[in-house]
């Protein structure tokens, strides 16, 4: 078997050398590392970075070590070339997820104008005709296409193929097609490697929490109370303080919460931490696809359903390796994965950020839905936000954009004397020591000035959208 290793500036063959040794794998949902031996030890180490192409298969080159007669290289999956954070820009509507793909690997790779990072031999083709999910992004607005890559292959079903033609890299983003197998350990043709299943789960969580009484003691120190609350974890990944009818079996912890926090939220950080592995090996004499789906009777009798998780390959054996199974996964894990939520990033570890109910904040158009990946939300258009009282409970509209005054809304005692019509009406009652008349019975003529706009009640802002999760 031969090896070829390619710049990564230019993408041409720079050494094409003899496998001595190989432990690769071929397609996986995790970032598993291969590792070759090559004839000869005069490979530089600067080829770290570059590509490997063998056994019909791409492969990024993460080290080099140089040997007497020999070089030994470590290598990882194509996809981890494209592990570089970049802001999330949400694409056109009707955008598939493999046409999101190309264009993010045209912009952040290919047509780079830094010249050193740039790919400009990469070809870029969507196939695909899968309705765009947006990816998980941090606090920053940061997702790493890598790991979009890996769910979206899970999850969604698309692939990218990596074809080398020449001096040319031809990446095309595609729907993956599956297969279906059953099988047989010990026939013949499949046998069984390994069967792990290994569990740490937490189903009874307790909380000790002080809580302010309001009161203070004789120095004028804070009096609290110590709250302790059992919660419970249900089969079904419900949280409640109350025992549910199918209660999860698992360890029981303890814990304290400060004063200033949720016990809720703390019980449901513990549980969230539990996670349950149950991975099979095994060899087969043909090559299953990734993510096929397979029924494996193992020796016991008991059968094994699952999808291709890993496909490797061991030099001195013609088979293939196959794992499959559930990896490590959390309970966190499980619940975004069954509410729809994707993607990796710090975001992305919670679940979904935004419960219903909840106010979703941004100066970027478009409906969460679409920037979060899940939900059903209503625009709030044309108020503010206003803290929620008894006269307005939260979830309620109220107050108005301007106002016409009322005469009860009058500062007191205001008439205004027309300059047109400054005189004065009624009978001469007689005239004082001084020759001046007194009058009785008169009145000063007044004219009412405005013309009652309304008062508009808009101060300064800072124009934002807001939404408000419904389902």
């Amino acid at each position: 078997m031969q090896a070829y290793i390619k710049t990564a500036a230019a993408f041409r063959t720079a050494y094409d050398r003899k496998v001595l040794d190989y432990e690769i794998t071929l397609e996986s949902l995790e970032s598993l590392p291969s590792t070759v031996t090559i004839l000869g030890g005069d490979i530089p180490r600067e080829l770290a970075g570059g590509w490997l192409w063998m056994a019909d298969s791409l492969f990024l080159i993460a080290e080099v070590s140089p040997g007497e007669g020999m070089t030994e290289l470590q290598l990882q999956s194509p996809l981890d070339a494209f592990s570089r954070p970049r802001i999330y820009e949400p694409p056109a509507e009707g955008t598939t997820m493999g046409a999101f793909v190309i264009a993010e690997l045209a912009d952040g790779w290919r047509d780079l104008t830094d010249t050193v990072y740039a790919l400009p031999y990469l070809e870029l083709e969507a196939e695909d005709s899968i309705p765009f999910v947006p990816p998980t992004v941090d606090d920053q607005g940061f997702y790493v296409l890598s790991t979009y890559l890996r769910t979206a292959r899970r999850d969604h079903g698309l692939e990218l193929r990596f074809v080398p033609d020449g001096d040319k890299l031809r990446i095309t983003a595609r729907a993956a097609v599956t297969g279906s197998h059953t099988l047989i350990a010990g026939d013949g043709h499949t046998e069984l490697a390994s069967n792990t299943f290994s569990r740490t789960a937490v189903a009874k969580v307790t909380t000790v929490q002080p809580v302010d009484t309001g009161e203070v003691d004789e120095e004028g120190q804070k009096i609290f109370r110590t709250d302790v609350v059992d919660w419970y974890l249900g089969l079904d990944g419900s949280v409640s303080s109350q025992e549910p009818a199918g209660r999860a079996s698992g360890s029981w912890s303890v814990v304290t919460v400060a004063a200033k926090n949720d016990a809720e939220e703390a019980a449901r950080s513990v549980f969230g931490k539990n996670t349950e592995t149950h991975k099979v090996e095994f060899w087969t004499d043909f090559r299953p696809g990734l993510l096929d789906d397979f029924r494996l009777r193992l020796p016991s009798g008991a059968a094994f359903e699952g999808q291709v998780q890993a496909v490797r390959k061991l030099r001195g054996d013609r088979r293939w390796l196959c794992q499959a199974g559930t990896w490590p996964v959390t309970l966190t894990d499980k619940v975004r994965k069954s509410s729809g939520g994707t993607y990796g990033g710090s975001r992305g570890s919670s679940s979904q950020l935004y419960a219903i109910g909840d106010i979703f904040i941004t100066t970027r158009a478009g409906d969460p839905a679409q920037l979060l990946g899940y939900g059903a939300w209503t625009r709030i258009e044309g108020c503010y936000l206003y803290c929620a009282d008894t006269s307005t409970p939260a979830g309620t509209h109220g107050g108005e954009s301007s106002h016409t005054l009322t005469a009860a809304e009058l500062p007191s005692d205001v008439s205004v004397v027309n300059p047109d019509d400054l005189y004065l009406t009624g009978v001469r009652s007689g005239t004082d020591h001084n020759g001046v008349a007194s009058w009785s019975g008169g009145s000063v003529p007044t004219k009412a000035l405005g013309s009652g706009t309304p008062i508009p009640l808009k101060p300064r802002c800072f124009s934002i959208f807001v939404w408000l999760r419904k389902a």
